[in-house]
């Protein structure tokens, strides 16, 4: 697990986690490890998943509850 440690992820990855792609294990993992996204990333998977019809706000608290992601 050390190659995963300091990790940045981009929005495809925990995009690609949320909706089960393949690679989510390794984003998973990644998460577990404590990986990082930036706020333009973040930003973009709270666009695409509007996009699918999930209200942002809704979805950031989800995210926020399962323990994904922290408090903006």
């Amino acid at each position: 697990m050390d190659e995963i440690e300091g990790l940045v992820l981009d929005a495809s990855a925990l995009l690609a986690y949320l909706q089960g792609e393949p690679g989510s294990d390794v984003v998973q993992a990644a998460l577990a490890a404590g990986a990082v996204i930036n706020i333009v990333n973040y930003a973009e998977v709270l666009s695409r998943l509007g996009d699918a019809g999930e209200e942002p706000a809704a979805a950031h608290r989800h995210l926020q509850e399962q323990g994904l992601i922290g408090g903006l």
